[in-house]
């Protein structure tokens, strides 16, 4: 076999390696994308979702605890942290509605001193 003949007879090999490598390849990448990821993407999913169920159980049955601007949730290992709305919620709310409800504190308080002093004259009638 010439030198020349090598190299070609290498340069077959070299293709036939290359493109059965390509074959390989493209067949765990298939298989990686159609067989498994779908199952890793699920499984990520329900974890999300068990996790955010969780965190809201926690809220309503008042397992939480507020750090900064967020509350935590969660036990064991996982912990969920969520942005507290409640205090800029309620800031706003008492700010739009600031005047409706001291003059409402005011009328309230107002009706009750009458009360209180309709009481006081009933109660001084009978001495």
């Amino acid at each position: 076999m010439t030198e020349e003949q090598q190299q070609q007879f290498l340069e077959l090999k070299l293709k036939e390696f290359t493109d059965k490598l390509a074959d390989v390849a493209k067949e765990v990448i298939t298989d990686v994308y159609c067989d498994y990821l779908p199952h890793v993407m699920t499984d990520t999913e329900c974890n999300v979702s068990s996790q955010a169920s969780s965190a809201i159980e926690g809220i309503l049955a008042g397992r939480f605890t507020i750090e900064g601007d967020c509350i935590v949730a969660g036990g064991g290992n996982v912990r969920v942290w969520i942005a507290n709305p409640f205090s800029q919620i309620a800031t706003t709310i008492y700010m739009a509605a600031q005047d409706k409800i001291e003059n409402l504190t005011i009328k309230e308080l107002q009706t009750e001193v009458e009360i209180l002093k309709q009481q006081l004259k009933e109660a001084y009638r009978h001495y």
